[in-house]
């Protein structure tokens, strides 16, 4: 697998943990609502994570081609790890 397939999958995990965490505490908790203005239409925020996901690709694969792979993962886990954070976040306030 390519590095640049490598950040797609891992990107696209994490999105999809942090959409799907989204849509369960909406769904559970009565209180709860989408605070990023962008991603209250499932549709629009769908569309917001796909270009997040293409856009940390085309950067990490950008510091690749001037040789800075370290930091190439550092922009992919950077990403992946804020939106695991969110969908975490997004658990613990339907519990």
């Amino acid at each position: 697998m390519t590095p640049a397939a490598q950040d797609v999958a891992v990107l696209t995990i994490a999105a999809s943990a942090d959409l799907a965490s989204t849509h369960y505490a909406l769904k559970v908790c009565p209180g709860c609502y989408e605070a990023n203005p962008f991603m209250r239409e499932p549709a629009v925020g769908l569309l917001v994570k796909t270009a997040s996901i293409a856009g940390t690709t085309w950067a990490a694969e950008s510091l690749r081609k001037k040789g800075h792979k370290g930091w190439a993962k550092v922009v992919r886990w950077g990403v992946a790890g804020l939106w695991l954070g969110l969908a975490a976040n997004n658990l613990r306030v339907a519990r």
